[in-house]
């Protein structure tokens, strides 16, 4: 193969990829799957780039210097303008944090590592990740990563005696890697998504379809054309935000792209599907429309209380298009195939690594010199230190009072965690003992195993639980209450696998009532009174993010409120069944006392509160904060109904 025509049809396919992507970060529910757009656009640049340099290898012309010459005008131009445009929108739309964030990804894109920086910061399908601008970047990262390694492999490989090593080397590659991100996916699903080991096995399948075509030239098959399009068409369709990913799942979109690139012929049904102008047209502008799309979402989410609403997104489309259109056209376009001949090229490169260090030096400067204020009301709330978020020890910094006898045990998660300083509102003398992990119910025998999401060390929190009990039961003269608190509601969810007597199934409230069961009854043995906390509801949107910009934006912090959802009704019901069902079928004198926090910020009506008496209730989408907690203990006297004192 001496040189790559172009098809039209790969922008088609272009589109297919791009225009999903857009839907899904748009919030349209018939396109869950549309973030495998990006899986799409591996396949392709993998296919395209190796086809591009073996059969300039093959001719003698390849050049790195050349190679990455046409990788910086591909990229490098329209990411700065991008990046330029959004930084005064930026500073404006988001909180004096999350602006420093963004400079950081700033300095992460343009050094094209900015996947490593949102591996650390979040996930991809976090709430608040769709509110950063330059989260879409963490793809061209991967990408960037995978060429500075692979054009040089190459180069070094691709000759007549060694062409063997290169293709057992990018066979060997695609199944490490892939393998590799099975691996991963039960460790942190957050490194699988976006970590360049896990993901580089898609561009390789792209590379290995050229190498096919190199070899032995182009096939030709309507009726694997068909296919492939069918099974792309038919991926977006299963899969959603809550499938594993990258996984098996991934072949699909893959396997799909392939057929297409390798078996399309001219003339054929695939070929003038993809091919018609729209189709085209929407391709040769993907790149800028990815690039524009994110933070014109970001933004207007931004300025949101709550998610906006359909014409709003729908209109930021349009918007996109619109930037992506006039940045192709009037600059992307004319820095990728205008300044030919050297001299212009050198002003040009010039300037762009001009652009790209004030853009860096100026965001590391901001950050050194500014003192960015933490808003310290929407902070994690740990309970008395964070360092009680599953201590190796039971430590001091765990330890409130003297706790020789008498002592409170606060027990469970988060949802216990947060507990603390509302205990402590109206009794500072009481003795408290707070042994909690985060993502781990106070449930004898019963872990979270993953959910769609991510995984969890379920061995650590069974581990601990047995290891709080063991506490308990040594300590049993002077232990006075153990509180239990948690969500649960997790451990009931059939999109959640746990492990219960050391068997792995779905998630189900009857595992989560023998769970509960098991934890009671063993505390019944030992004679110890309990309290059994049913959490505060929890809001579909971020309620603490919502706060916060309506004190920014100057709106009503009533805009904030939410209405209680069926399933804590529910749950609320459920854990005092519980409660009842422990105390009937007890033999000793110890009781479990039920109380419902659903009470302290929810009217009967359902309507829930979020600000109450100036004070900020909620720091996320259920979890009170600092200050909440204090305010809420000291109105409803959880000295009194949860630890049950002065009764």
């Amino acid at each position: 193969m001496s040189s790559l025509s172009y098809r039209p049809d790969i922008d088609g396919l272009r589109t297919i990829a791009v225009i999903p992507v857009l839907l899904f970060h748009a919030g349209v529910s018939w396109f869950n799957g549309g973030y495998i757009g990006v899986d799409i656009f591996f396949v392709i640049s993998g296919f395209l780039i190796a086809s591009i340099i073996l059969a300039q290898i093959d001719s003698g012309r390849f050049s790195l210097a050349d190679f990455y010459q046409r990788r910086v005008r591909r990229i490098i131009p329209a990411l700065l303008l991008v990046i330029t445009v959004t930084i005064p929108f930026s500073f404006y739309f988001l909180s004096p944090g999350d602006f420093e964030k963004y400079l950081v990804s700033i300095i992460a894109s343009i050094f094209f590592v900015s996947n490593f920086t949102f591996w650390r910061d979040s996930g991809y399908f976090d709430s608040g990740a769709d509110e950063k601008p330059l989260l879409h970047t963490w793809s061209l990262g991967v990408e960037e990563q995978y060429y500075l390694v692979f054009p040089l492999l190459m180069l070094l490989l691709w000759r007549e005696r060694t062409k063997w090593l290169a293709v057992s080397l990018v066979i060997i590659g695609i199944v490490s890697s892939f393998f590799l991100s099975l691996w991963a996916l039960g460790i942190s699903q957050d490194a699988a998504f976006y970590l360049t080991p896990f993901r580089v096995w898609e561009i390789l399948v792209g590379a290995s379809a050229a190498v096919v075509v190199n070899k032995f030239g182009k096939p030709n098959s309507d009726v694997l054309s068909l296919v492939g399009l069918l099974v792309l068409v038919f991926s977006f369709w299963l899969i959603s935000p809550a499938t594993p990913w990258p996984s098996v799942y991934t072949l699909l979109p893959c396997i799909g792209v392939i057929l297409i690139l390798l078996y399309t012929r001219e003339g054929s049904l695939v070929y003038r599907i993809l091919s018609v102008k729209p189709m085209v047209f929407i391709g040769i502008l993907s790149y800028s429309l990815y690039l524009w799309h994110q933070p014109v979402l970001a933004f207007i989410r931004a300025q949101s209380l709550k998610e906006p609403t359909a014409l709003m997104l729908l209109i930021g489309l349009l918007v996109s298009f619109a930037l992506a259109y006039i940045s192709y056209r009037f600059f992307e376009r004319p820095l990728r195939f205008g300044f030919s001949n050297s001299k212009h090229s050198r002003r040009l490169f010039l300037a762009l690594f001009v652009w790209a260090a004030l853009l860096s030096t100026g965001s590391i400067a901001y950050i050194y010199a500014t003192d960015t204020v933490k808003n310290e009301i929407l902070a994690p709330n740990k309970g008395l230190s964070a360092k009680c978020d599953m201590p190796d020890n039971w430590s001091s910094d765990c330890v409130y009072g003297d706790v020789k006898e008498d002592v409170n045990i606060v027990w469970g998660d988060s949802y216990a965690m947060h507990l603390v300083d509302g205990l402590l509102a109206n009794s500072p003398n009481i003795q408290l003992l707070q042994m909690t992990k985060s993502s781990c119910a106070p449930t004898i025998g019963l872990a979270n195993v993953r959910n769609t999401e991510r995984s969890y060390d379920f061995q650590s929190c069974l581990d601990h639980n047995e290891s709080v009990l063991g506490y308990i039961e040594r300590n049993k003269e002077r232990i006075r209450n153990v509180i239990l608190a948690s969500p649960f509601l997790y451990l009931a969810n059939p999109d959640f696998v746990v492990q219960l007597d050391g068997v792995v199934q779905q998630g189900s409230w009857a595992a989560m009532e023998q769970g509960i069961l098991e934890t009671l009854s063993r505390l019944s043995e030992l004679n110890i009174s309990v309290t059994l906390v049913a959490p505060p509801p929890r809001s579909e949107f971020n309620v603490g993010r919502c706060l916060e910009k309506a004190g920014r934006f100057k709106m009503e912090f009533s805009e904030c409120a939410f209405d209680l959802p069926s399933e804590y009704r529910e749950l609320s019901i459920f854990l005092s069944d519980i409660a009842l069902k422990q105390n009937q079928e007890s033999s000793v004198s110890s009781t479990v006392s039920f109380v419902d926090l659903t009470e302290t910020v929810c009217s009967n009506s359902g309507y829930c509160l979020a600000f109450e008496d100036d004070i900020i209730l909620y720091r996320d989408n259920g979890h009170f904060t600092i200050s909440g907690a204090r305010y809420l203990g000291g109105k409803y006297n959880w000295d009194r109904t949860i630890l049950k004192y002065d009764q």
